[in-house]
């Protein structure tokens, strides 16, 4: 005779194993989506970061005949570049962005924003360079470091730039 049911011992044992294999296949589910996620946060940063360093090295190069660079304002958080037009540029950051704001005589007329990551922090080191014997130049440079939360003295370097700038025209 066949029979056409399971017993109740066979479901016992069949149905903790599905469970898991459910339990399991929502946690790949969740990881991948997760990591997608996070992929695609890196990818914008990335581009960001990218966009930002372009444009840094371009206004660094635009100041050839740069009269003053100020460093950081510790109230303000910004250094600004003097051109040679009577314009100016100013880079701002706060928490998590930096802004960036060109300027003819006192007039803004382009404001960039760069949205990058939370506990932003901004180094800006400047130095002079050379002797009487060779052209003077400004060696600058920005660094970009994610403050690692939880942790005082963990962060991480997310982008460098190093510009030598002439003081006086080539």
């Amino acid at each position: 005779m066949k029979r056409d049911g399971s017993t109740l011992m066979e479901v016992a044992m069949v149905l903790p194993a599905i469970c898991m294999l459910l339990v399991l296949a929502l946690q790949t589910i969740r990881h991948t989506f997760r990591s997608a996620s996070l992929a695609k946060d890196r990818d914008h940063t990335m581009q960001v970061l990218s966009r930002l360093e372009r444009q840094v090295r371009e206004d660094f190069h635009e100041a050839t005949s740069v009269q003053t660079i100020r460093p950081p304002n510790p109230q303000t958080n910004q250094f600004q570049l003097l051109l040679t037009d009577s314009s100016s540029v100013d880079y701002q950051w706060n928490n998590s962005s930096i802004v960036r704001t060109k300027k003819i005589k006192d007039e803004a007329i382009a404001i960039d924003k760069f949205p990058l990551f939370e506990n932003l922090e901004v180094d800006f080191q400047s130095e002079d360079v050379g002797s009487k014997q060779h052209l003077p130049f400004q060696r600058v440079a920005i660094l970009l470091y994610r403050a690692i939360p939880g942790a005082s003295e963990n962060k991480r370097l997310e982008l460098q730039i190093r510009i030598l700038i002439p003081l006086q025209p080539l």
